[in-house]
């Protein structure tokens, strides 16, 4: 006997199978295979991932305040969305929902779709008003309404319905993003909640922005791709996605349906790596344990980052930055902190030599336990980016600071047969990178340069 998952805020609209709220999640994909001949790809297929019926029972049990859909293109997200807004109108009396799509066109899409649910034979016609679908949405005579809504500040900041759904993101403005999230209000008994949904087109776009703050914003992530639709549990056959694979470029093959994180030219570290890492380092803390400090220096900017080595794992639970401050006022800051964090140990780019020159004569001044080691990137750069990835693609490193986290994924090659980094918002990275020189035996046998011993400490 199937027990119930949870208690749902749902009413009946009849005593007829298709007049009967589900209640479970066996009973709504039964439901949708029966009613709206519409059959939900299940269960999922890679280990991190979920099915589209997962999400689309957590938003109608109201499971989360707020979901991000994260998926392939062609996956059936506009129309998964459309579904949702059909059934929740239907059996949640006085629900509204409004549909924002990335442009017009992308919201007036869901509504074809909702027009398409309400032409099924088997669907109770009786509840909606004036016996069709309008032009932007529908009313049913329990209250419930949907409405479709134009990409524009003024739309969007008008109504407030319990739900709100977002289609495409990452082809919608932030402008519009932020006022749409003032709409969801919660109102006769029925949670507000959001639902995102989206391909990921973009670099760093707002999909990107969403999904990475998202333990910020309290919002829980539903992933598929191309494996979780594809036959015999979903709709995509075999022969499809080959003949996909065939015309598309790896670049668009791995973004949009395998869910790769797309890529600024040639990136330096994999971008994933660098999400789990701040994933991880989301909640850590400085610890009373000894700490080593990295520093790169700018002539706009200086960045230093607070490491501490736990042998197993390494944290980097803070990153500081001055930017326009003079030399001198910049490295007794930075004794300060190297006092306060208990810091033993800096190392920093060996250029300007100024930099590094000015910051030991404050130490000495101050009688602070602290040593430089100026790290030639010349001749140690390539060596430490490599012990940066290793600890990164282990998930041996965990990152606080989400600016950080940002330039990480940023940093990329600017020739990258000559291996050439371009040298644009580097400094976050860079100051990293110089304390990876220091781990340089953890890559194993490999030849170090001459002066390898210095970097002791």
């Amino acid at each position: 006997m199937i027990q119930l998952e949870r208690a749902l805020n749902v009413r009946d609209v009849g005593y007829t199978f298709e007049k009967i709220a589900p209640k479970t999640k066996e009973h709504l994909a039964v439901y949708c295979s029966v009613v709206l001949n519409n059959r939900f790809p299940h269960p999922a297929y890679c280990p991190d991932h979920d099915s589209p019926l997962d999400a689309i029972w957590a938003a109608y049990a109201e499971i989360e305040d707020f979901s991000i859909w994260y998926a392939m293109r062609g996956s059936g997200k506009t129309y998964d969305l459309s579904i949702l807004a059909w059934l929740e109108s239907l059996f949640k009396p006085q629900c509204g929902t409004t549909v924002l799509g990335g442009s017009l066109e992308q919201s007036t899409k869901a509504v074809g779709y909702l027009d398409y649910l309400w032409r099924m034979p088997g669907v109770p016609h009786e509840m909606l008003i004036n016996g069709s679908v309008a032009g932007r949405g529908f009313k049913l005579n329990n209250g419930s309404w949907v409405q479709a809504l134009a990409a524009s500040p003024k739309s969007v900041r008008g109504p407030h319905p319990q739900k709100l759904r977002l289609d495409e993101l990452d082809e919608m403005d932030r402008v519009i993003y932020d006022a749409a999230l003032g709409q969801p209000k919660s109102n006769h008994g029925i949670k507000d909640n959001v639902v995102i949904s989206s391909t990921l087109h973009h670099a760093f776009g707002l999909m990107t922005e969403v999904i990475d703050e998202r333990e910020k914003i309290g919002a829980r992530l539903y992933k598929w791709c191309v494996e979780e639709v594809r036959e015999p549990r979903g709709f995509w056959t075999n022969d499809e996605i080959g003949r996909k694979l065939k015309q598309l470029t790896t670049a668009m093959w791995d973004s949009e349906y395998l869910l790769k994180r797309p890529m600024v030219g040639d990136t330096v570290f994999d971008f994933e790596s660098v999400d789990r890492a701040y994933r991880r380092g989301f909640n850590i803390l400085f610890e009373k344990y000894p700490a080593e400090g990295c520093i790169d220096w700018g002539y706009t900017c200086t960045v230093l980052h607070v490491i501490q080595d736990f042998k197993e794992y390494i944290n980097v639970p803070e990153s500081y930055s001055w930017e326009y401050t003079e030399l001198t006022e910049r490295c007794k800051l930075i004794v300060d902190i190297c006092i306060e964090k208990n810091i033993r140990v800096i190392y920093c780019d060996s250029n300007p030599k100024d930099s590094h020159m000015t910051l030991r004569k404050i130490i000495k001044k101050k009688r602070a336990p602290v040593t430089v080691i100026p790290i030639a990137f010349n001749v140690w750069k390539d060596i430490a980016i490599n012990v940066v990835r290793f600890y990164l693609e282990r998930d041996l490193m965990n990152i606080r600071d989400k600016v950080f986290q940002d330039k990480m994924k940023k940093y990329h090659y600017k020739n990258v047969d000559l291996e050439i980094i371009d040298k644009v918002d580097d400094h976050y990275p860079d100051a990293l990178i110089a304390w990876g020189a220091s781990r340089w035996r953890i890559l194993g046998d490999i030849t170090p340069p001459r002066n390898a011993e210095e970097l002791n400490g």
